[in-house]
């Protein structure tokens, strides 16, 4: 993998529902990574000096969709989503079967959480 790192702005609605497949390839090759046994993990914070532990949302992705493939999944539940503002987020590819593992953030930005205009739940 190499050690160019992807930034996005993601701009997502308050209390919704957000999911983004994520698809990992060789930077140099263009290859397939297979993901199988590693761990993807989404951390979201107000800012970078905070500690992990303070982090609004934190997601461990160990199920992938298509491992083999590189893919995944990232969810965020309407609940993760119900914040205002603008955060700073990353993603990091964890492959524990290596010794010693291999740690890399594959993506950084800004999250920003918009108000929306419908906040019911019921009719």
């Amino acid at each position: 993998m190499a050690d160019e790192l992807n930034t996005e702005y993601l701009l997502v609605r308050r209390g919704d529902t957000f999911r983004i497949t994520l698809q990992f390839t060789d930077k140099i090759t263009g290859d397939v990574i297979d993901i199988t046994d590693c761990i993807i993990r989404f951390t979201v914070k107000s800012s970078v000096n905070d500690l992990d532990s303070a982090a609004v949302i934190k997601k461990d992705i160990t199920v992938h969709t298509n491992p083999t493939a590189g893919e995944t999944v990232l969810t965020l539940t309407s609940t993760d989503t119900n914040l205002n503002g603008k955060y700073l987020y990353d993603v990091q590819f964890e492959d524990p079967s290596v010794s010693p593992k291999d740690v890399f953030t594959i993506l950084s930005g800004i999250i920003e959480f918009s108000k929306d205009i419908t906040i019911r739940t019921t009719s």
